[in-house]
């Protein structure tokens, strides 16, 4: 005849108690195991890091940031130079320009300067009326004249 815990699947007390305990126990060696690893992994990253850092003396760390300096150093120079001269070529062509733009020579080309009689510069014909007096500037002195004939344009 069956029993009635196998018929219905029931357990006694006990042995459900004992397959928790040895799931416990199960659980518990998991536990440790993936601690031990955990610890072993750090340790060895630990060991790693102190012959890294035996090797590394503090007189061999500043002759290293030294030789760094002097690297920086070295290229903030080179650095610098490539622009001051630019700059320098950049200013040489402004200058170039502002001496052929200078008006005194502009006149020594041929140009003149014309005003009317309250010194303001005259650049279209409907700024003068005729018979109105103006002043021509030259490269070398001026001229008085007046409007005798006006085109408009």
């Amino acid at each position: 005849m069956e029993s009635i815990e196998n018929r219905y699947g029931f357990r006694k007390p006990e042995v459900l108690i004992e397959n928790l305990q040895q799931r416990i126990n199960n659980i518990e060696t998991q536990i440790l195991q993936k601690m031990n690893n955990i610890i072993e992994k750090y340790h060895q990253q630990n060991l790693l890091l102190s012959e890294r850092f035996k090797h590394v003396s503090p007189i061999r760390q500043i002759s290293s940031y030294q030789d760094d300096l002097t690297i920086i150093s070295k290229n903030l120079r080179q650095n610098y130079k490539q622009v001051l001269l630019s700059m320098v070529t950049q200013l040489e062509a402004i200058s170039g320009r502002v001496v052929s733009l200078n008006p005194h020579k502009v006149l020594k080309r041929g140009y003149s300067i014309v005003y009317d009689e309250t010194h303001s510069i005259i650049t279209k014909s409907n700024e003068v009326e005729e018979n109105s007096p103006i002043t021509i500037q030259l490269s070398s002195g001026k001229l008085g004249a007046e409007i005798k004939d006006i085109e408009y344009e």
